[in-house]
């Protein structure tokens, strides 16, 4: 179901901030350090809600692509530590291997998304 308010950004912070689609979990204060380090406005709100404030914040196209630079950032952290876990605890690799993928593949989106900005 889409509604009015329905955009790119509202799209990628559903899927960014849902974990179990992305294999990441952005806190709130993540969110504040990546509104503060981008130079970003956001009010505390509901998590998706103010990824995308801190995205429509975004005055131009490097600003938006610098955005993307430091959500891959805080993917690749939790990709280091999927890995991590699976080389220390061999016997858990069922269970961070899937989360491992969903990490990845957000970095994939997130490459694209920087792409298509460029574009």
């Amino acid at each position: 179901m889409t509604t009015r308010d329905d955009g790119p950004f509202e799209a990628l912070a559903r899927t960014f901030m849902t974990p179990s689609r992305s294999g990441v979990y952005l806190t709130r204060n993540e969110l504040l350090v990546l509104a503060r380090l981008t130079e970003a406005s956001v009010r505390i709100n509901e998590r998706p809600r103010m990824l995308v404030d801190i995205l429509r914040s975004a005055q131009t196209a490097d600003e938006l692509v610098a955005m993307m630079d430091q959500l891959l950032t805080f993917t690749r952290v939790s990709l280091e530590q999927y890995e991590a876990l699976v080389t220390t605890y061999p016997a858990s690799a069922s269970v961070w291997k899937p989360w491992l993928e969903r990490a990845r593949r957000t970095c994939v989106l997130l490459e694209d998304t920087k792409r298509d900005i460029r574009l």
